[in-house]
Parts: C-alpha cells; structure tokens; sequence
C-alpha cells in the first residue's frame, strides 16, 4: 500500500469513529430520557417493596430486632444504599457539569458569532482611587500575623 491509501484508510475511519461517538451520544440521551420516565410512583412503591421483602428475608431475626432496629446483614443493605445513592448523585452532578460545559462553549461561539466589527469603543475614563480607610483591627491582626 502506498501512502495515499493510507492517509484515505485512516480518514474513512476517522470518519466511522466520529459516526459511532455521535451514535453512542444519542443512544446514551435516549436511554436516560426513557430511565426518568419509566420511573413511575407505582413502580418505585413496588421496588421499594420488593427490596423491603429482599432485607427482610435476608436475615429476620435481626432485622425485626427490638423496635425494628436493624442490625447486622440490615446495616450493611443500608451501607450499599448509601454508597449507591452517592454515587447515582456524582453521576448526576458529572452529567450536569458536562452539560453546563457544553452550554458555556455555546454561548461563547454565539457570542464570537454575534460581536460586530465596527471600530473599537472608546476606553473608558480611569476609575478614582479608592479613600483609604484604616482597617479594622480584626483585619490589622490578621495581616501582622501573616507577615
């Protein structure tokens, strides 16, 4: 092969990656749109109740302990609820971040797009300085302190 059917082998599949990275965008946008709204109230009721049944089957007697404290194995079921609800919630922030990142790249092309190419404006009259004021003794602390 020469080097020219090379570079076009390399560019089809430059091309058939990115097709696959768009694929896997969308499919992932559709499944998280049908996930939030498979979540009916009849069927988180019925989750909870299955996983109820799941921790109470697991281990009765200590789960049904005195008042209902749990113990042992009902511990460690809300340990692995604790450890699964923090990180749904870091997905969740990850995603949002990400999407506030592409928000932000957005607004920034618009705003490129949207700025004219007239003549530049005046600068602007220099600002007074600030009147000293003494500072506080708080503050003279603080600063002694860090010097």
């Amino acid at each position: 092969m020469n080097f020219e059917a090379l570079k076009r082998r390399v560019e089809r599949s430059e091309h058939v990656v990115e097709g696959r990275a768009q694929q896997t965008q969308t499919h992932w946008h559709d499944f998280t749109t049908t996930w939030r709204d498979s979540w009916t109230p009849t069927r988180i009721v019925i989750a909870g109740l299955i996983s109820g049944f799941v921790v109470g089957r697991s281990d009765p007697a200590q789960t049904l302990g005195k008042l209902g404290a749990l113990g042992g194995s009902g511990t460690r079921v809300l340990q692995l609820i604790g450890t699964l609800s923090g990180l749904f919630a870091s997905v969740q922030a990850s995603t949002a971040a990400g999407q506030a990142e592409h928000a932000a790249d957005k607004a920034e092309a618009v705003a490129d797009e949207a700025q004219p190419t007239a003549a530049p404006r005046a600068p602007s009259p220099p600002r007074p300085a600030p009147d000293p004021v003494a500072p506080r003794p708080a503050e003279a602390a603080t600063e002694m302190s860090e010097h």
